[in-house]
């Protein structure tokens, strides 16, 4: 019984808020909803990407070269070992 009084008075005030001067069209409270939420959306973004933005490097200069032998390389000539031999 106390829920079917509930639901009447939900409906009754749900008809008077329906008919009062606070009641607007669907489609202007909707439009602020998405208007609102785009700018929020876009400030958001754009305080992230100031704040995370990743800096570009200078690219870096390309020279290309040949490489020309000069001589060939010999191997090193063998050592003595340096430990003490007891």
């Amino acid at each position: 019984m106390e829920l079917l009084l509930l639901i009447g008075i939900a409906v009754a005030a749900g008809y008077w808020l329906a008919g009062s001067r606070y009641s607007k069209p669907i489609d202007e409270s909707t439009g602020k909803v998405a208007d609102s939420s785009k700018k929020l959306a876009n400030n958001a973004g754009g305080w992230f990407s100031k704040t995370f933005r990743r800096r570009k490097k200078p690219e870096e200069e390309v020279i290309e070269a040949q490489v020309v032998p000069t001589e060939e390389a010999t191997p090193a000539a063998k050592q003595s070992s340096r430990r003490i031999e007891e």
